[in-house]
């Protein structure tokens, strides 16, 4: 995928609308969220099932539910049915809004180190995904979890953000 950075004028208080083509979405909303400057606000049109999977709540979760909802709280604010749009596609779409908040003095890298790590084996539990992915003795991890407030035989997906914040501000 190729995004042109290279404007004539800087451009620091945006807002990222659009209908995203469907098999880079993810893609596409990392590029901004990653930014340096990030949009202020982002209301997409994007696959149905993929709003659904962004906007995801504990025990659901995913590895891009997390990645979205760190800078922001995405709704699904209308539907679009595939007959709506010609030529018709094989999905329905949704809308998607959130505001973009402000991470200060937050370690973005961690978090994601964590969540990627820690989302790496579905299914096993999250205290021996993040052992194996981030080389981390399970006597430390048991001392993080007790920190957090994470019981030990939790999954990944069990999780919501403030959670994983909670987890990765104190490796």
């Amino acid at each position: 995928m190729r995004i042109y950075s290279n404007f004539k004028y800087q451009i620091f208080d945006y807002k990222l609308i659009g209908n995203l083509p469907y098999y880079i979405t993810s893609r596409i909303l990392r590029y901004f969220l990653s930014a340096e400057h990030k949009p202020k606000r982002v209301v997409v049109t994007i696959q149905k099932e993929i709003a659904e999977r962004i906007c995801a709540k504990p025990p659901n979760m995913s590895l891009l539910s997390a990645s979205i909802q760190l800078h922001g709280e995405p709704k699904i604010v209308a539907r679009i049915s595939k007959n709506c749009f010609f030529p018709r596609p094989n999905v329905d779409s949704a809308v998607l809004a959130f505001d973009v908040r402000e991470l200060k003095n937050f370690d973005e890298d961690s978090f994601f180190t964590a969540i990627k790590a820690g989302f790496a084996h579905k299914r096993k539990l999250l205290i021996r995904n993040l052992e194996r992915g981030l080389s981390l003795s399970k006597e430390h991890l048991n001392n993080v979890f007790s920190a957090a407030g994470i019981a030990k035989n939790a999954r990944a997906e069990q999780l919501g953000v403030e959670e994983w914040i909670k987890l990765t501000q104190n490796f």
